[in-house]
Formats: C-alpha cells, structure tokens, sequence
C-alpha cells in the first residue's frame, strides 16, 4: 500500500501511526461514512488494494484495525527515515528503479544524488 488512501480519506478513517521503526495504516470504522456510498479511499487507489467492503468485515470494531505494517527505512547517506521497507518495494514492482539505490537512499539525497551525475556527465563538475 502506497498510503494514498489516507491523504483522501475526508473523514480520518484511514491514518498512519509512526512508532520508533514501524509506520502503520490503520482503519477505524467508527469514523468511516464510507462517503455515501461511493468510498474515496477506494476510488483512489492506484494498485486496487483498498476494499471497503474487506475493510469493514467481522472484528471488533471499538478498535482501529491494522490494515499493514511495515518497518521503516533509513537512508545510508543522511539518516533520514522515508517511509517504510514494504511500501518502498511496492512502488519498485511497478518501476524500473535500482532496488538497492531505493531502499538506502532517502527520496532528498537520491534527488541530489540524480543532480551530481546529471552535471557530472555535462562536464559541469568533476
């Protein structure tokens, strides 16, 4: 999950928890409207991996649900966290980025990273 859904959710029912090394998305049903029958968390989706209907199923439902779970990445060059390691290789299934690149090295420094070899090779630093 790329974490779209929370930026669409109107009503909060889709977030993100931060701990020390894990980055969670959970679901709490008690706030969803499911935005009258036409759910944006689920409209939005680019991957199709957000279902409503899956999301609202048997449970106790006093509680945020954990929906996915994953461990933080931490960049090798300046220690940033960027998110975490599940989401990080979701988007590299669709691409045809160097996964290690990736997974070391924080959206900023890769940026940078891009910027040194671009003017590396115009002869604009050496």
């Amino acid at each position: 999950m790329c974490g779209i859904c929370i930026k669409f959710c109107p009503r909060r029912a889709i977030f993100l928890r931060k701990n020390e090394d894990v980055e969670q998305i959970l679901f709490d049903y008690r706030l969803c409207d499911g935005c009258k029958g036409e759910p944006l968390c689920q409209r939005k989706c680019p991957e199709g991996a957000v279902s409503l209907s899956e999301i609202s199923l048997p449970g106790r439902l006093d509680n945020p649900r954990l929906l996915i779970e994953g461990t933080i990445a931490v960049c090798s060059k300046c220690g940033a966290q960027f998110g975490a390691t599940q989401w990080v290789d979701a988007v590299l299934r669709k691409t045809k980025m160097d996964p290690e690149a990736v997974r070391e090295i924080c959206p900023s420094c890769r940026r940078k990273k891009l910027l040194e070899t671009s003017l590396r090779r115009t002869g604009k630093i050496s």
